[in-house]
This record gives structure tokens, sequence and C-alpha cells, in this order.
């Protein structure tokens, strides 16, 4: 069975589409503390990623690239039957208004790259990741202004997709602007860790899973 990182808000839909991501398989729950999945976290920070070495996959800066990776898993994933309802890939995509709202809400910058994909592709349901929209219609639903301006209220970091065990992943912000690079959050202590050179490379790595 899969390792699906779960935390005590997981519910039965998560799990769900937790078991479509593994490819129909049931998840592996943990208690619904994450002591499995935490585990997992400080093993892969010896190594420089939130969830694996980072040399298994090459920088990718360019959407052409990422884009060819991303039409490979949907070929790969085109036969797998889904339970009704659940779509892997939810493209819940946001405006250039919409982005700018939010930057002006939150302060800050966001990166170039985040951006684009968000137009391109959107927030929700990305494979292995669970990316916050940057605007849900819904709302009683997480999105990108409501979890910072909650969680993050001195901006110094801008979540975009939690880990699954109250840790985040998201971007460190200086002087107003986001970084490029990709950091996990831990909740504990409140420390960052490298994660991913840029969003690209993170959506790769963590919801496509090239290279595993």
């Amino acid at each position: 069975a899969c390792l699906v990182f779960t935390s005590a808000t997981t519910d039965c839909q998560s799990c769900m589409r937790s078991a479509m991501a593994c490819g129909g398989k049931t998840p592996s729950c943990t208690d619904g503390i994450g002591r499995r999945s935490r585990a997992g976290v400080r093993t892969a920070r010896n190594t420089g990623s939130a969830t694996g070495p980072v040399d298994r996959l090459g920088e990718i800066v360019e959407f052409e690239e990422f884009e060819v990776h991303l039409s490979a898993t949907r070929a790969k994933r085109a036969g797998l039957s889904s339970p009704e309802g659940i779509d892997v890939f939810e493209s819940r995509v946001a405006s250039e208004a919409e982005l700018l709202e939010v930057e002006e809400s939150l302060r800050v910058q966001l990166p170039s790259e985040y951006r684009e994909f968000m137009k391109r592709h959107g927030g929700g349901m990305f494979l292995f990741l669970d990316l916050l929209p940057v605007v849900a219609p819904d709302a009683q639903e997480d999105d990108l202004r409501r979890v910072n301006a909650a969680e993050f209220k001195d901006g110094s970091f801008v979540a975009v997709a939690p880990v699954g065990t109250g840790d985040w992943w998201g971007f460190a912000v200086h002087e107003g602007r986001c970084a490029n690079q990709v950091d996990f959050w831990d909740h504990e202590d409140g420390q960052v860790q490298f994660a991913a050179t840029g969003f690209l490379e993170f959506l790769a790595r963590e919801g496509l899973r090239v290279g595993r």
C-alpha cells in the first residue's frame, strides 16, 4: 500500500483521493497525529528535501519541460479508473486579477512560476499534492488568503500546500517578496527547511513523483 501523509483533519474523501493518487490502492493511514509521516520528514531533511533526495530529479526551470512531465503522467493514468466525483487534477485556475488581489491582501509578491502555474493549471488536487486555490468560492473552504492570514500573520511565510502533518510547503518572504525556492515549514518549531529550487521542480517531485 502507498504511504499517505495524514493528519487529525484527514477525512474519508481525502483518503479516497489519496487512494486514487496511488493508482487505486488502499492508502496506509497513520494514527491521526502523523507519527509515521513525521518520521519520514525528519529522515528526508538530512537529504535536503521534504520527502526525498534532491539529486533524483534535475532542476526544472521551464514550463515546457514541466508540461512534458505532466503530459506523460496524465497519459500513464489515462486507463486507471477513478471513484465517482474524484478528480486527481482539479485545475481550479486563478485569474490575474485574483492573484493581484491576494498579493495586495497579503502584502507580498508571489513567485513568477507559482503565478503562471495557478493561471494555467490552478489549485486543488494535483495528484499527490493538494494545492491551496488562490480564491475559493466557498467562504468555509481554505484558500491562499484565508490560510495565510490566519496561520502566518507576521507575513514571513506564504503557505501553498499542506504536508498533511500540520506542516506546510510554501515560500519564505523577504521584504515583501516571496523566495523562488519552496521550503518546508515545521509547525512544531516554526523552522523552515529547503524543499526545492523552484515551484515547478517541487510540483514534479512532490506532485507527480517524477523519478520515483
